[in-house]
């Protein structure tokens, strides 16, 4: 989203990479999903791993094989929902900031890391995958790889941190820190037994 002289937002861009479209134009031709919040097709698990998203066709072929899947899904989607640096209007990279909702973009890495501590100890750790046990690893990494400077924030709630994201986005720009802010959701798989946290409870 972005701001003007007359307080107006607009919503310039959308990078969806979901189980349901990659892309905008993908999406929209997907077929409806019905069904209660939180319900999933029958013999389906609600959250499942993402087919069909390929890296490189968006990242390049370097660079990022070694980063958390949830972050070279966020890379992706900021790189279709970004404007191109030559598109009428677009706003200044210093003045993007980033703030994306999520709660378990790292939650593998950091069960791998647990089990390995408890089971070898120190040696069990790889020191490629240490440094993106931090939840805020996403968000950071598409700060860098786009130079948005203005800021960047991981919102974590279980129900409603994309949202969240949103409106922090808008009350930024309306406080002056940024002409423009990335906003979204990007997840990875939950833990075994997290969507009893937030399926469909009896009276």
């Amino acid at each position: 989203m972005n701001s003007d002289i007359g307080g107006q937002v607009a919503v310039t861009g959308i990078g969806p990479i979901s189980t349901l479209g990659i892309g905008a134009k993908e999406l929209a031709a997907a077929p409806t999903v019905t069904g209660a919040v939180g319900e999933a097709p029958a013999g389906q698990p609600r959250t499942r791993e993402l087919d069909g998203f390929h890296p490189a066709e968006f990242l390049g072929r370097r660079g990022w094989r070694l980063l958390p899947r949830a972050t070279q899904l966020a890379l992706a989607a900021a790189r279709l929902a970004l404007p191109g640096p030559d598109a009428m209007g677009a706003p200044a990279r210093e003045r993007t900031g980033v703030a994306l909702g999520t709660n378990f973009a790292v939650d593998e890495i950091v069960d791998r890391i647990d089990r390995a501590l408890l089971e070898e100890g120190v040696s069990g750790i790889s020191p490629v995958e240490c440094p993106n046990f931090a939840i805020n690893v996403p968000v950071s990494q598409v700060s860098l790889s786009y130079g948005l400077k203005a800021f960047n924030v991981t919102l974590v709630n279980l129900l409603t941190a994309g949202y969240e994201s949103v409106l922090l986005g808008a009350r930024a720009m309306l406080a002056g820190r940024a002409d423009a802010v990335l906003t979204g959701g990007i997840e990875g798989l939950p833990p075994a037994g997290a969507g009893a946290l937030c399926g469909p409870r009896s009276a």
